[in-house]
């Protein structure tokens, strides 16, 4: 028998394949320098490499990817800079993990006038596992320790 956590996954994997590839439905040519023409490629907008790279072994050719977070940036930190903004308020597509370290990106989509993009938050899409505690692990600041309050992992793309 098969787990709703197992089946809402399936869906979601599934709901993000058929719109990465069906928007982008028009053959890619390639300019005389081989560059690939994106003119007509799904634009989609990304936080970081895990959720690029999945959009682009699901998109192929057919998707025009750009990355938020620079190699090596500090994802717990990041701040968007007006530029980032435009270009996820003109991406078709708008993929995040919506978790703590995307609020950001939750207050841009949330104040967004008019047109926005689609949006796949990959929370929605999975059941987020307990962090472990693992000896030595420390409160983030003073005072925010609270006990008993477990905290869940919003790694989700290393989820087996």
């Amino acid at each position: 028998m098969r787990h709703p956590a197992s089946i809402r996954t399936a869906l979601c994997i599934a709901a993000a394949a058929i719109v990465l590839v069906s928007c982008g439905g028009s053959k890619q040519n390639r300019t005389a320098g081989g560059a690939q023409d994106t003119e007509h490629a799904l634009s989609i907008v990304t936080t970081m490499f895990p959720h690029y790279d999945f959009a682009r072994a699901v998109g192929g050719s057919k998707v025009a990817l750009h990355m938020l977070l620079k190699p090596g940036a500090e994802a717990h930190s990041y701040e968007p800079s007006p530029e980032d903004i435009k270009r996820i308020q003109k991406a078709d597509v708008f993929l995040y993990t919506g978790a703590e370290n995307d609020v950001w990106a939750e207050d841009i989509l949330a104040s967004l006038q008019g047109r926005h993009p689609d949006t796949l938050r990959l929370l929605d899409c999975v059941t987020a596992k307990e962090e472990e505690l693992v000896e030595g692990m420390q409160p983030e600041a003073a005072g925010e320790e609270e006990a008993d309050e477990s905290e869940y992992d919003e790694h989700v793309w290393t989820s087996p």
